[in-house]
């Protein structure tokens, strides 16, 4: 008799609370207690779900996760045009470290991974400003372009006969050119950097795919699973490769000189 008065009174509060927090905000499917809005958006497209739910709710409409109740903007130009709209930034560029984990864990206090802050404003005034800085050596830029589909070429040469995985040869002559981009350094494609970024992009991806099943479950980052392991080994991973990277710039830069990113990183910051 506890146990349906409990069970009743919870849904009873559940609904109320539920309608409460929706009742301003676009229609969008009513979200079971606990999971919210999960097992529609799971069973609706598995590829594409959030079109499937705009068919019938329209391109904005709200859903709610286990961490929290969001409007989704289902176009581009939908989410184009709020971010232009005068005092609005704050709310579309927000971004809760539950709702991201585990790459502000991964990656840290990032552009990508930090909340709408003074913090954020100045990552990205930064950010826009290298940018431009590196833009402006654009020869340079075609220049370690060009190494990289030379490198690649050369491979495909010395493989000539034997089987060899075009997918692999892509990723590692884009990684060469993005390192060379970075910090100026021209390596082979089986060197070891390589080798670690795959791996840190390949942990990235596997991590995406469980991000929903960590709002479902926080408890599952505190448990000792294969995928807590590899968060932890990706973070190893950024540690070796970035900051030693990053620290042999500052040492060697040269105020006004523009070797690669990195340099126009420092110059903007």
């Amino acid at each position: 008799m506890f146990i349906e008065v409990f069970v009743t009174l919870f849904l009873v509060w559940y609904f109320i609370t539920a309608y409460m927090t929706r009742k301003n905000m676009p229609a969008g499917p009513f979200p079971y207690p606990l999971v919210g809005n999960i097992p529609q958006i799971i069973s609706a497209d598995p590829a594409r779900p959030f079109d499937k739910l705009a068919e019938k709710y329209g391109d904005i409409f709200t859903v709610t996760f286990p961490m929290g109740t969001a409007v989704i903007l289902n176009t581009a130009t939908l989410a184009h045009e709020a971010r232009l709209t005068p005092g609005r930034q704050e709310d579309l560029m927000g971004k809760e470290p539950q709702s991201i984990y585990p790459f502000t864990v991964i990656m840290g206090d990032t552009l990508s991974t930090c909340d709408y802050t003074p913090v954020y404003l100045f990552q990205k005034k930064v950010f826009v400003s290298a940018k431009h800085m590196f833009g402006a050596g654009m020869e340079q830029s075609l220049n370690h372009a060009s190494h990289s589909v030379k490198i690649a070429m050369k491979e495909i040469e010395d493989e000539w006969g034997r089987p060899f995985s075009l997918k692999k040869l892509i990723e590692s002559s884009t990684l060469v050119q993005f390192w060379e981009w970075l910090t100026s350094k021209k390596i082979a494609l089986n060197d070891e950097i390589v080798n670690e970024i795959n791996e840190l992009a390949v942990i990235i991806t596997k991590q995406t795919l469980f991000n929903t099943l960590y709002q479902l479950l926080p408890f599952l980052s505190y448990l000792p699973t294969r995928f807590s392991q590899e968060i932890t080994k990706a973070q190893e991973i950024k540690n070796t490769i970035f900051p030693p990277e990053y620290r042999a710039h500052q040492e060697s830069y040269i105020s006004g000189i523009i070797r690669d990113l990195t340099d126009s990183f420092i110059s903007a910051y």
